[in-house]
């Protein structure tokens, strides 16, 4: 859809079904190894919509709104060991705003983000904040600098699983980087 001239905007519902995923039960003694099955049903529904618009002939804006809902059943005779927590552990929200300017050999773009928290294992939500501006040298050569998660020292995206209580960090980077086109 674009309702004016420089603006658009897109929405998308979805939703599928997914059947036979893999699975893990313990055998009949209770104990490990565990049997590897296909005893695992999904779902996945949700909602996203998208806006893009060209403020001006140098800067373009992007922002992308997505909620989803996923769900998990076993078949009757499964027993799931991990209670499908890796495959159900994802955000319910996500945001994206996205700026892009573009000056001549100049290049900036500016990315933030905020992800809602992860249920089981528990990781709490976040809004985090990318940026880069680079120039470009020649034709062919660019000189860039860019940063990811500026806006904390670190923050935690994902823990390995349930029984393991430290997550996975991710720590702020700022880098130099030079670019040769070919």
């Amino acid at each position: 859809m674009t309702p004016a001239s420089g603006l658009s905007a897109e929405v998308v519902a979805f939703s599928y079904t997914y059947d036979r995923l893999r699975s893990a039960s313990l055998p009949p003694s209770g104990r490990p190894p565990a049997i590897l099955e296909n005893g695992l049903n999904g779902t996945s529904r949700g909602i996203e919509l998208a806006v893009a618009a060209q403020l001006a002939p140098f800067w373009r804006m992007t922002t992308t709104y997505t909620h989803q809902r996923i769900g998990f059943s076993l078949d009757t005779n499964v027993t799931e060991v991990n209670r499908s927590s890796a495959e159900g552990n994802d955000p319910r929200h996500l945001f994206v705003m996205r700026h892009a300017l573009t000056a001549g050999v100049l290049e900036a773009d500016l990315i933030a983000r905020s992800v809602a928290a992860l249920p089981l294992p528990a990781v709490p939500g976040y809004t985090e904040l990318d940026a880069r501006v680079g120039v470009w040298l020649t034709p062919r050569l660019e000189l860039a600098l860019s940063g990811r998660d500026l806006l904390h020292d670190a923050h935690p995206e994902f823990a390995p699983s349930p029984s393991q209580l430290r997550r996975v960090e991710f720590e702020r980077t700022v880098r130099v980087q030079i670019g040769v086109r070919f």
